[in-house]
């Protein structure tokens, strides 16, 4: 794959000559300036400082740039290092560019001022030239933290005044007012003035919950500041107690944090995260993750969120039961300046195992009442009853053994029943009574959850099934008519059913292997095992699973990893959701994104669900390219209101392509997990189908990839007419996508066959695939070329670039750079040809005398297929004027080599050929 390049406009140059005037010294300029702002950004909280600083020579004499200087003031929030762009700068009567010959720098202020401890300041080179009597130079320009956490503008001096920004000729200040309030700072020990302020006021509240997942730990954090004053972030620490499981290095990754409700700040950036050790073990706990800040305030009364994951080398479980803070705010800590304020922290002495019972689930049968004995374990513990019941009448005790009374149980209604048996130290344990009645509902079915589950040959691990089995008992499992081993590749232990990692290493890589468990009464089940391969190399897109409740906005953060020293320099994807469950979609930018105002396009379609995603270094010179690991950018969905209980998946509907800064293609991997919506009520959510409608040209057969959201069902078929289609011969079904072959399809006549998708719950999908057949078209090839052309020595010639044929799909964006000698030629402008669709947003140029090259770039940023090219034509005019030192001859200008790219909506490359051109000096 060839480079992807978006490059900055940059207005053509088109030099009037003026009259000389002498230039004012700097000593003489008085009060002949004036500066206004433009295009500011106005947002209180920005990752980017935006404005326009025009300023204008109202005297009678011109005065050279070089001595003229804007500053403005604003207080930094952090030490974070900062960049400075500017994207234009130009006197505009008569035109003259001066971009070239701009440049900003950070000064930190001596003493801070009120609004103010540091000022950007805008200077000029000695090539700017003059600014004559009357003219105006106009600076686009914003700057930034370079990991694009936030700016909070509301205590800035400068900020949306041109009153209070400052403009300097020489070193004398000619307009604009310089802060002057100095900051009033009020220690706590007024014996010693460098002693930090200490809110003593501050006061935090913490809640936590946990994934579900096993190979890792995902505490999402909620902080709210319950405090009267804004809190420093710096002086904030947070620690979640937990035991490690064993002594495998562990890493810390922060997946999004940012602010719920009031004022937006995105705090991805500004989270650093530790692992550390307890001195002494304690009960429930031998590490604790600390999460502190490098920077950012939580405003007085708001609240924010920080999503972790702790994960062992290798993806080892860990044992979240007996963790301290697990799902429980209170025994998260907070500190503010290192005292606690929130939380309790883990009682420090002799770690005391918590007790355990022989078994965490029983099965009683109304009609066959007997006794239950339950062996514990104590560990040390002492047992103090179980809640709620009488002992001696309810159960007995004798030792270590718990014998629950067949009476009791008798007075139980069918269902489920948890007993809780308290100790005096460590966890209580609960053991689960599933109770039927055969008499009331003698043909009820046994239920397993969940009925699907991945096994990763390169990161092995158990899979564990939960049975309801409702007065039944399980008698075997089967694969086909192969019966597994109880012991060996299975493990019973009450209801929950262990597949042993010695049965699954026997599975091949890539199947979908399909066990049936059989019971004493009522129908079988089916448990499906995903085989899938590890990903070793390549990037790794992942979405987590995640929980949320009808009405709520849920976030989900879509990570990055696996980017190479070489950067990841552009990509385009699709995903899409399901539109009848969210509502409200929105994307932000992750933290690992480069200038993502400029970088970062995305189009939701709310009909369909489809997210279109493009990320495309905008400089031409690799500059922001993404060179770390992190996230990407968050999902934000809103949960509809009639939604209660469904779950549901995120879909790769185009995997799409990938590039670093040598546009070599990645490897792309993508995890997906799932959504799961919690309610009082359960409804049945229709599964769905990405498309009602396929094409299939048998002259050029391809297979037809259809995605597929379960919504909590289960794909039990799919028919064409009566024909049932064999899985993984005729399609096959990974989960998320269904693949039809192109083998079966090349069965079909000619015209329209229908496919139904049949599924265990809701309705089923229809499928309509148009067959057809056509005679293979003279295809005229593609190909881009540049004039020749016959010139003088001081003509001004346009030197076209014209597209021979347009491609069927059409071309959606393209780059491509020329290589010309500026030694002999000139460029005074680039603009864009006949076939560019909407030039003055899709199309982009750039010059770079110094590389003798010029950069050119389409693309359709309305990324809907609407404007891309799908005709022949002009693709740039390229305005030249010829140097009179020119020699006679032919002169090349010529494609740079391989450097250029075309690509369909799609992201699919295409082939063009390209053909140099010249000019001939006379």
């Amino acid at each position: 794959m060839k480079r992807l390049k978006i490059c900055t406009i940059m207005a053509a140059v088109a030099v009037a000559s003026s009259l000389y005037t002498a230039p004012t010294f700097a000593a003489e300029a008085s009060n002949n300036i004036n500066l206004d702002l433009a295009s500011v950004e106005t947002n209180v909280s920005t990752n980017s400082v935006k404005a326009t600083f025009k300023v204008t020579n109202s005297g009678d004499t011109a005065i050279n740039l070089s001595d003229v200087k804007i500053r403005y003031y604003y207080t930094a929030d952090n030490k974070k290092e900062q960049e400075f762009h500017c994207y234009n700068a130009d006197i505009p009567t008569p035109y003259k560019s001066v971009t070239a010959s701009v440049s900003g720098k950070f000064v930190t202020m001596e003493k801070a001022m009120e609004g103010a401890d540091t000022y950007l300041e805008i200077g000029f080179d000695s090539n700017a030239g003059t600014l004559e009597a009357g003219q105006t130079v106009s600076v686009q320009s914003n700057f930034n933290k370079k990991d694009w956490s936030n700016y909070n503008q509301a205590n800035d001096y400068s900020f949306n005044n041109a009153d209070k920004t400052v403009v300097l000729v020489g070193e004398k200040v000619v307009k604009g007012s310089v802060p002057s309030t100095e900051v009033v700072v009020t220690p706590t020990d007024p014996t010693n003035p460098d002693t930090p302020v200490v809110n003593k006021d501050a006061k935090v509240e913490v809640s936590v919950s946990n994934g579900t997942g096993d190979n890792s730990l995902t505490p999402k954090f909620k902080v709210t500041n319950a405090s009267g004053a804004d809190l420093d972030l710096t002086t904030l620490k947070l620690k979640y107690y937990y035991t490690a499981d064993g002594d495998e290095a562990q890493t810390f990754n922060c997946y999004y944090a940012g602010t719920v409700g009031g004022t937006y700040q995105n705090f991805t950036g500004n989270v650093v995260g530790e692992i550390k050790k307890l001195d002494g073990a304690v009960n429930n706990a031998d590490s604790y993750i600390q999460v502190s800040f490098n920077g950012g305030t939580l405003e007085a009364g708001q609240s924010m969120e920080v999503q972790a994951s702790v994960n062992k080398d290798g993806w080892k479980n860990y044992d979240q039961t007996n963790d301290y803070s697990y799902n429980a705010g209170d025994k998260v800590t907070g500190s503010v300046n290192g005292k606690v304020i929130w939380g309790t922290a883990p009682v420090e002495g002799p770690v005391v195992p918590n007790a355990k019972l022989s078994v965490n689930s029983v099965n009683v049968d109304k009609t066959n009442l007997s006794d239950v004995i339950i062996d514990m374990e104590l560990n040390g513990n002492v047992f103090n009853g179980i809640k709620g019941l009488v002992e001696g009448t309810d159960y007995k005790v004798d030792g270590s053994k718990v014998t629950i009374s067949k009476d009791y149980l008798g007075t139980l209604p069918a269902g489920t029943k948890n007993l809780t048996f308290n100790f005096d130290k460590g966890d209580a344990q609960t053991l689960k009574v599933n109770v039927t009645d055969p008499q009331q509902n003698p043909d009820q079915d046994s239920l397993i959850t969940p009925t699907s589950g991945d096994y990763n040959i390169k990161n092995k691990a158990d899979i564990k099934v939960e049975m309801t089995l409702n007065g039944n008992a399980l008698v075997d499992i089967k694969n086909n008519d192969v019966v597994l081993k109880q012991g060996t590749d299975y493990i019973v232990n009450g209801s929950t059913v262990t597949l042993t990692q010695a049965y699954l290493d026997t599975l091949k890589a890539g199947q979908s292997v399909k066990l049936t468990f059989d019971f004493s009464k009522g129908n079988a089940q089916t448990f499906t095992v995903n085989v899938i391969q590890g990903v070793e190399e390549g990037l790794v897109l992942t979405l987590p699973d995640v929980t949320a409740k009808a009405g709520e906005v849920v976030t989900i953060p879509l990570t990055i990893t696996g980017i190479t020293a070489d950067g990841l320099n552009g990509c385009n994807f699709k995903i899409k959701y399901d539109p009848q469950l969210f509502e409200n979609v929105t994307i932000t930018p992750g933290d690992i994104l480069v200038n993502p105002n400029k970088t970062l396009f995305k189009v939701i379609d709310a009909s369909t669900g489809v997210i279109s995603v493009m990320y495309a270094d905008s400089t031409g010179k690799d500059a922001e390219a993404i060179v770390k690991d992190g996230l990407f950018m968050n999902i934000n969905l809103k949960v509809k209101d009639t939604v209660k209980n469904a779950t549901s998946r995120i879909e790769v509907t185009k995997p799409g392509t990938f590039v670093d800064k040598d546009s070599d293609k990645y490897v792309v991997n993508y995890k997906i997990g799932t959504i799961t919506i919690g309610g009082d009520t359960p409804i049945v959510v229709d599964p769905t189908i990405s498309t009602a409608a396929e094409k299939f040209e048998i002259t050029t057969p391809l297979d037809i990839k259809v995605g597929v959201l379960l919504n909590g069902s289960q794909l039990t078929g799919i028919q064409n007419g009566d024909k049932v289609l064999v899985q993984d011969k005729d399609y096959t079904f990974d989960g998320t996508n269904v693949t039809l072959s192109k083998d079966y399809l090349l069965t079909l006549p000619i015209g329209d066959s229908n496919f139904v998708f049949n599924f265990s719950n809701g309705k089923t999908a229809k499928l309509t695939v148009t067959v057809t057949k056509t005679d293979v078209p003279v295809v005229v090839p593609t190909a881009a070329g540049i004039g020749q052309m016959d010139a003088k020595p001081g003509d001004t010639i346009t030197l076209p670039i014209n597209l021979t044929a347009a491609p069927e799909a059409g071309i959606a964006n393209f780059s491509y750079r020329i290589k010309y000698d500026p030694s002999l030629v000139e460029v005074v402008g680039v603009e864009a040809g006949g076939a560019i669709t909407n030039p003055e947003v899709n199309f982009l140029s750039d010059v770079y005398p110094d590389k003798k090259i010029i950069s050119i770039l389409f693309i359709d940023n309305a990324m809907n297929d609407e404007e891309t090219i799908k005709k022949a034509g002009g693709l740039a005019n390229i305005k030249l004027k010829i140097k009179d030192t020119a020699p006679k001859g032919v002169m090349p200008i010529e494609f740079n080599n391989d450097d250029h790219s075309f690509y369909d909506i799609n992201g699919n490359e295409l082939k063009i050929g390209f053909t140099n051109g010249s000019i001939n000096v006379k």
